[in-house]
């Protein structure tokens, strides 16, 4: 299992220098190669980030791969070199390689989506019962495509820096369900197109996110603080209460 509490704090410190306060890309940062051997050493994937190029509209986001141990080949098939801001990195390290290459070319339903993200969840749950340990899996909740700070942009800033810190302390074992924001929001897309007298996306809700609470896996959910300024978040406030999950909710200064 990876050493969670050991490198943790280190990768999350080196990934705030290079991802939140340099406006370098990423690879030119003189962190970088540190950060590199870091994460060779947990022996994990990294994942995706999700970028903003700074040439388009706030809609248009791109999941850029960032896989540890990759060839230059590989390393140039997967990345485009463009100046974007990187908004959002992974901070949990349950994600495969083949979750990320199956999310990017294989998912076409809510559905599909649901099932990659409850097989992750599996994973992390059978990863703490293998160790013995009480920890429970965790989520975070608050508004990314309306309400909080009035933009995706900066809402998915907010929620990568929440994620990060708590997967930083007390043991917190966060389910980061952000790389599925990208793909989610092309289906949503899609679905409001065919439905143009709907004004919110229901399989988001219905058959992505509810299943999911339902499982029973996941046992906490943290609040951003401003969540009632989104229907999502207000939604997933109920279920909690439904279902029991545990709540709680962040202060305004928790980032």
């Amino acid at each position: 299992m990876y050493p969670y509490n050991q490198t943790s704090k280190e990768i999350s410190r080196i990934q705030n220098e290079i991802f939140e306060k340099s406006k370098l890309h990423y690879e030119q940062h003189t962190l970088w190669n540190e950060y590199i051997v870091l994460l060779a050493e947990t022996n994990e994937t990294r994942g995706t980030a999700i970028s903003y190029n700074c040439g388009r509209t706030l809609s248009n986001y791109t999941a850029d791969l960032i896989f540890v141990g990759q060839t230059k080949e590989e390393v140039e098939q997967n990345f485009v070199y463009t100046p974007v801001e990187i908004i959002y990195v992974p901070s949990h390290y349950f994600w495969t390689k083949d979750d990320y290459r199956y999310l990017e070319n294989e998912v076409k339903t809510f559905s599909q989506m649901r099932e990659l993200a409850l097989s992750i969840i599996s994973r992390i749950s059978d990863a703490l019962e293998k160790e013995k340990m009480s920890n429970k899996i965790s989520q975070v909740c608050g508004p990314i495509t309306g309400g909080g700070k009035g933009s995706i942009k900066e809402n998915l800033k907010i929620f990568s820096k929440t994620i990060h810190k708590l997967n930083g302390e007390n043991n917190n074992f966060v389910l980061d369900q952000m790389p599925f924001e990208p793909v989610m929001h092309d289906l949503a897309k899609d679905w409001l197109a065919q439905h143009p007298s709907e004004k919110y996306c229901k399989p988001i809700f219905d058959e992505f996110y509810l299943p999911i609470f339902e499982s029973g896996l996941i046992k906490k959910f943290f609040f951003i603080h401003g969540w009632q300024s989104s229907k999502g978040a207000q939604w997933e406030h109920d279920q909690a209460i439904r279902l029991k999950i545990e709540i709680e909710c962040l202060p305004e200064n928790f980032v």
